[in-house]
């Protein structure tokens, strides 16, 4: 399945969780402040690793099919994901995805995935440390 990132464009001045629902944009949580830079600097990789990791996922039939009782159904899925927070403190970062689906009748938050990586001070990369995820 091709997945495409969608962009929430609501404004998020109260830094609010962002659903499909509200539109708000990404929810972003740094402590200390300081590593809002670290992020913002390292955002393009990070975030191309993210994508391909959500892919890989949502095409692995041993986590995502249309098996009686299973969950996630691929059939359900749209193909479309966003960001609804990134939370980074002591050095571990959160990227919280939902992927849409169709399971209620109409296009809505179905799938969390959450991919998550340990920042290395030392050498100043993330390290990809796995994928938890969630019904919506």
């Amino acid at each position: 399945m091709e997945i495409r990132m969608l962009r929430l464009t609501e404004p998020n001045p109260d830094n609010r969780y962002s659903t499909f629902k509200n539109q708000l944009e990404t929810k972003y949580d740094f402590d200390p402040p300081e590593f809002k830079q670290i992020f913002e600097s390292n955002k393009e990789t990070v975030m191309q690793f993210v994508e391909k990791e959500l892919r890989d996922y949502i095409n692995n039939d041993d986590l995502c099919n249309d098996l009686e009782g299973m969950f996630p159904r691929r059939s359900m899925l749209t193909g479309e994901w966003y960001v609804s927070s990134v939370y980074f403190e002591d050095h571990f970062l959160s990227i919280e995805t939902a992927f849409l689906g169709t399971d209620l009748g109409y296009r809505d938050d179905y799938l969390g995935l959450e991919a998550v990586f340990i920042y290395d001070s030392e050498t100043g990369k993330f390290i990809f440390d796995g994928i938890n995820s969630s019904a919506l």
